[in-house]
């Protein structure tokens, strides 16, 4: 498991990506489709790709040499809008193939460009489809694939595919077939194009799309045969699109309070996936923690839960706390951490985050002598006599740094965030 931290004030709020449910791909319902003959060079001019979240864009070529000159034709390139595609499954027989490309497209605003494929030479016949799809898991959209193909001079009409899937996820294909009059999809599947061209024989080229429902997925298709004849040699692939899966627990806030009886922890979560629950832990230089107490989790939910705790023998001076998610199967993830002082002490550091200038004020703090400035690992980076002032970062990488206040009986921590 792993846990997606946001900042919205000094630390204190915290939120993490949830798995709320089955996560899906959605297709944006904008398929386009062409065919291309004798040209090297194919294009579906103005193909926009809807606003959305974790898009991918998938384009699917079938292709054939001209008619008795094998080797067939290949796929060089596809762009969109400045990008680059890349190829997820390719299946060739002798003398057409069918190929699955994809394009993660960034940001979420509607997009309008050309997609232009270059083939390695003049196609006989092409045909190129083009769709996008939305929540998906944009660092690594593509998951299981699988390819059939059958020879010249064979009779088929009809080819199957069988994907490892997980629920939730896309499975698309592409199958290109010579002779043959078009295809029924099977069960389950919804046909993205179909475009039949008959200037060099019956060449067809289709698509369609399911989404999974459990561990694998079986794509299939049946040609329409032209004069009661089964169709040609064909070449079929099709890849899984993977859906983007929120992370387990989102927690919505994370808090300390001092308290007569002792410091208060509350923190609440919007939803959590196999929590077992939290362990609490305690530090007073923000490095070596020590377990206070465990409480327990709900396990899976999509309800609102709140949660509290007390130390109440919290040291003299600051305290540091953290919580150690768990889920069922060990696997944990650590909160952000917060900061409570049992004394009438205080430190202000603004802006937090800092861009370059940290200013610092203290009041009520007896005994201190220096002020210091530390990285995550532990080097001196600043440090200054001048108990109420100022510490130039500019120069320093962006990151997390550590603000100490040296005194005659110790000493008192902050963190602080470079930007």
């Amino acid at each position: 498991m792993k846990l997606l931290l946001r900042f919205f004030t000094l630390g204190l709020l915290l939120l993490f990506s949830h798995y709320s449910g089955l996560a899906q791909v959605v297709y944006q319902g904008n398929v386009q489709s062409i065919a291309v003959v004798s040209s090297n060079t194919g294009t579906i001019a103005g193909f926009n790709v809807p606003a959305g979240s974790n898009r991918l864009l998938v384009v699917l070529v079938g292709r054939g040499s001209p008619i008795n000159d094998p080797p067939t034709v290949t796929v060089s390139s596809i762009t969109f809008n400045g990008m680059m595609l890349a190829p997820a499954a390719v299946a060739t027989s002798d003398n057409v193939g069918s190929d699955i490309w994809y394009g993660v497209v960034s940001g979420s605003d509607l997009v309008s460009s050309d997609i232009v494929v270059t083939f390695d030479k003049a196609v006989g016949v092409a045909q190129i489809g083009a769709a996008s799809f939305t929540g998906v898991d944009n660092a690594m959209p593509i998951g299981n694939t699988g390819t059939a193909t059958s020879p010249r001079n064979t009779d088929t009409n009809m080819g199957s595919l069988t994907v490892s899937t997980t629920a939730g996820n896309v499975v698309v294909d592409c199958v290109r077939q010579s002779a043959t009059d078009g295809f029924t999809f099977g069960a389950g599947q919804t046909e993205l194009f179909e475009i039949n061209s008959t200037n060099t024989g019956n060449q067809t080229t289709g698509s369609s799309y399911e989404t999974a429902t459990g561990s694998s997925t079986t794509m299939s298709w049946t040609s329409n045969m032209v004069n009661g004849n089964p169709g040609d040699q064909y070449g079929y692939c099709a890849v899984e699109i993977r859906a983007f899966i929120n992370l387990p627990v989102e927690l919505v806030y994370f808090k300390a309070n001092q308290r007569k009886s002792g410091n208060q922890l509350f923190w609440q979560t919007a939803s959590e996936l196999n929590n077992e629950g939290f362990e609490i832990e305690r530090s007073e230089d923000g490095r070596q923690w020590e377990i206070l107490a465990f409480v327990k989790g709900h396990g899976t939910t999509i309800e609102v839960k709140d949660y509290q705790w007390i130390d109440e023998t919290p040291h003299s001076g600051g305290n540091y706390y953290r919580l150690r998610q768990m889920d069922s199967d060990g696997k944990f993830e650590y909160s952000d951490i917060v900061q409570v002082s049992t004394r009438n002490e205080t430190v202000h550091l603004f802006p937090n985050p800092v861009n370059d200038i940290l200013h610092y004020q203290i009041t009520a703090l007896e005994g201190v002598n220096r002020v210091q400035l530390f990285d995550v690992h532990g080097k001196l980076i600043r440090e200054s006599n001048n108990i109420n002032g100022q510490l130039s970062l500019q120069d320093l990488p962006k990151g997390v740094y550590v603000f100490v206040l040296k005194k005659s009986d110790g000493q008192v921590q902050q963190r602080i965030i470079k930007e």
